[in-house]
């Protein structure tokens, strides 16, 4: 929502307000480029002939969307404005359940070095900007397309890289064969087979034959992956793509899981016309997204900030530091996130925490859900019986930073 806000804000002619339930930086942001922001949701707060925009978050009582309705404003969801914007440009989409965010800020940077002046819309803070949007006025609309409601099925593209498909947003869909239908139904509207990229060491994008390039470590994979180079928190890999070999393709980033987001947009790039040698240059500068695997300071010991919460990302997140850090010890702090999706996916969590010598879960995150269906005891029960070898430990965020400096001074 910020985003759109922002970009609206840019590109001039739209006065901008909006309702948010803390000051942040990003509103902070948004301030000084002109919108006006409220601290709360009141009727009052909306303005005269307003056209209201909200995100699938917003509950039907709302009372700022309540008082939209009874002025019989518009009402646009955030995937109708964002369509909109869409126009004019040539579009690239990247979904998939893991990943999109690391992959979409990655491509944004690539362009906007490449001095395409690209507008985006990320879920997150691509750090080499500051920002998670901007309007641009080079030819590319780069979007991440969120799946969690189905309304990346809105979207037209002319490119797009498929990450993976994986149980998550089950809540909307109802089941994993919802899910496929909805991924097989975004992959058929590729305009061509070599604009379409998709993860072909995924089993179930594998499986579904899609009409478009794959790419992974996997055997007859249109862009193959031949070996790769982990060093500490950086990696290097080849790839085969397109008759061409490309040896030490680099990048500042961690883990088998960014080879593979990084690879693809490689080769998207490489389709866009985009110099080689202006792409390895971008990924050597790039400095990830906020919350992905971003390193903290820390006096004591390596701090790693991750917005991991499905177990395939925990999973992926401390493999790649254990490759990076060897065998030093890794505390794993995990919050649970969403009641909707731990009940769907906490006996997925069996071996999530595999690469952790510790682990510490604090309380569940509810994200505007009823605190239904499981509970905190639950969850943990769970994830330590998974886990009977490795010291368990519940604590409250309130008490986390104090607990945290007992557990690294005793080792």
């Amino acid at each position: 929502m910020s985003g759109l806000a922002r970009i609206l804000l840019q590109k001039g002619g739209t006065q901008v307000s909006g309702s948010d339930l803390k000051s942040s930086s990003v509103t902070d942001q948004l301030q000084q480029l002109g919108a006006t922001l409220f601290l709360g949701h009141r009727k009052e707060n909306l303005p005269t002939n307003a056209t209201v925009i909200i995100s699938s978050d917003i509950r039907p009582d709302n009372p700022e969307l309540l008082e939209a309705k009874s002025r019989q404003y518009p009402v646009l969801h955030r995937s109708d404005l964002l369509c909109e914007l869409m126009q004019g440009k040539e579009v690239i989409a990247i979904t998939g359940t893991h990943g999109k965010t690391t992959t979409t800020s990655l491509l944004t940077h690539v362009l906007h070095e490449a001095g395409t002046d690209p507008t985006y819309v990320v879920g997150g803070i691509v750090r080499n900007r500051g920002t998670n949007a901007h309007y641009g006025v080079g030819p590319y609309f780069v979007a991440e397309a969120d799946e969690s409601d189905g309304t990346f099925l809105k979207y037209p593209y002319d490119h797009a890289i498929v990450t993976n498909i994986d149980s998550d947003h089950l809540a909307h869909f109802g089941s994993m064969e919802a899910l496929q239908e909805a991924f097989g139904a975004f992959m058929q509207k590729s305009p061509e087979k070599k604009r379409l990229f998709y993860c072909g060491d995924d089993f179930r994008l594998q499986a579904m034959n899609p009409p478009g390039l794959s790419y992974g470590f996997s055997e007859g994979c249109a862009a193959r992956i031949l070996s790769t180079d982990h060093q500490q928190t950086e990696v290097s890999w080849c790839i085969q793509f397109d008759g061409k070999r490309y040896d030490s393709v680099f990048v500042p980033l961690m883990g088998r899981h960014n080879i593979l987001n990084s690879t693809a947009v490689f080769c998207l790039a490489l389709q866009l016309g985009i110099p080689e040698e202006a792409i390895r240059k971008s990924f050597s500068s790039f400095l990830g997204a906020k919350r992905r695997l971003e390193r903290r300071e820390a006096a004591a010991c390596f701090v790693f900030d991750d917005y991991a919460h499905h177990p395939t990302e925990i999973r992926a997140t401390l493999s790649a530091l254990r490759q990076a850090v060897g065998k030093k010890p890794i505390i794993a702090v995990f919050q649970p996130h969403r009641p909707s999706r731990m009940k769907r996916v906490l006996h997925e969590f069996t071996d999530a925490f595999a690469d952790a010598d510790k682990v510490v879960i604090t309380e569940l995150y509810l994200s505007n859900e009823p605190a239904e269906g499981i509970s905190n005891a639950q969850i943990a029960e769970t994830i330590s019986k998974a886990n009977p070898s490795k010291p368990f430990y519940t604590i409250a965020r309130s008490h986390l930073v104090s607990s945290l400096r007992t557990l690294v001074e005793i080792g």
